[in-house]
């Protein structure tokens, strides 16, 4: 999922338990761009060039309703947060795969260019044996923008004639949860990376109000929490799962 949330067993980094079933799984996320390493209080107002009243009445509460009602991208709180947040920093793809998402066409999305470092992944993952490769597990492959796009996805390699193989990705982005979820493991997740308390303490005060019962089994809000080594935004699966619309995601390349 972003993708797809799927049952299944906790991914691991040594002994401590993860966030797997959710958009995140812990990993140390790249460093963000300005906001995250300049000083307060000129980092993330002055960068976004918006005032703080309108960074209250864009992020507060009011605009739950707003990105329920509204059509197009330009009133989405997800998009305004995805301009204004260093949510995925170096993550081409998992940002355009977010907006389009967003966007609510549903139409599906062909990925342009797979990256070579994915490349790289997915041929040690599926052992170049041809054949179809389901529930890819990326999370700890230190892969940030495959992890965050993609999630868990299936791969299907072919043996061509030059003895090259061909590999077809194929996804469903969509805001899943975990049935019974008492842990709250398929929690979605959006790494800030490294910010000062200042900046913290400001993103916290301009987070919508209000809980949501994930179908999980437990309520949940908008949150930022410190998980492990990464400083992430939780946001609630239900304002996610009705902010967008789920699509079909594939891609290929040949080596």
């Amino acid at each position: 999922m972003a993708g797809g949330g799927k049952p299944g067993t906790l991914c691991s980094h040594g002994s401590r338990s993860k966030l797997r079933d959710g958009t995140l799984c812990l990993q140390e996320t790249p460093r963000p761009g300005p906001l995250g390493t300049r000083p307060a209080p000129s980092g993330i107002l002055a960068d976004l060039r918006i005032t703080a009243s309108a960074w209250a009445a864009t992020l507060g509460g009011g605009l739950d309703q707003l990105g329920r009602s509204a059509a197009g991208h330009s009133k989405s709180l997800l998009l305004t947060l995805l301009d204004a947040l260093p949510f995925k920093p170096d993550s081409p793809v998992s940002t355009a795969l977010l907006k389009h998402y967003v966007e609510g066409s549903g139409e599906p999305y062909e990925l342009e260019a797979v990256p070579a470092p994915w490349q790289d992944w997915i041929v040690k993952a599926t052992g170049e044996r041809p054949g179809l490769h389901r529930d890819l597990n990326p999370y700890n492959s230190g892969l940030f923008d495959l992890r965050n796009s993609l999630g868990h996805f299936d791969v299907n390699v072919t043996a061509n004639a030059d003895n090259s193989k061909s590999y077809a990705i194929t996804d469903t982005y969509q805001f899943g949860f975990k049935a019974n979820d008492k842990a709250q493991q398929g929690r979605h997740g959006f790494p800030l990376g490294s910010l000062n308390e200042w900046e913290l303490a400001a993103l916290r005060r301009l987070l919508p109000d209000g809980e949501y019962n994930n179908p999980g089994g437990f309520r949940e809000s908008w949150e930022i929490k410190t998980l492990g080594k990464e400083t992430v935004l939780l946001i609630p699966q239900q304002f996610l799962a009705r902010q967008g619309k789920a699509f079909k995601v594939s891609g290929g390349f040949s080596r």
